[in-house]
């Protein structure tokens, strides 16, 4: 079946993690290769990174926090919506990473959708 190999690698993951939750971009990942449609977004390492992705991707966006501590992100402080700039972007992953003590392991860039 297509995808099966992937999929494996990434439970495989989430179990080898020893948390046995797929993070989000993973998960929507995993839908994709079965050709359900999901929000565009694009990965970053760091605060500048994300900045970086957002311009690229345009205004306004999605920040999300990915965090293997952390599946309700918004409970958390780990989504922040309708970021106008590159400076929002930035400053709001910062501010991220402090309120997670530093556990967030990657950033999403979304673009922001309505409707």
């Amino acid at each position: 079946m297509k995808g099966d190999e992937f999929i494996r690698d990434v439970i495989k993951k989430s179990v080898d993690s020893g948390n046995n939750l797929i993070l989000e971009d993973d998960a929507k990942a995993v839908l994709k290769r079965y050709g359900v449609n999901v929000v565009e977004e694009q990965t970053a390492a760091s605060p500048e990174q994300a900045a970086l992705k957002a311009a690229e991707t345009g205004f306004p966006v999605v920040l999300k926090g990915i965090s293997a501590d952390s599946s309700h992100k918004t409970e958390k402080g780990l989504v922040r919506v309708g970021l106008s700039n590159r400076k929002a972007v930035k400053q709001a992953a910062m501010d991220m990473e402090d309120n997670s003590g530093g556990k967030v392991e990657r950033f999403l860039v979304q673009q922001m959708v309505t409707g």
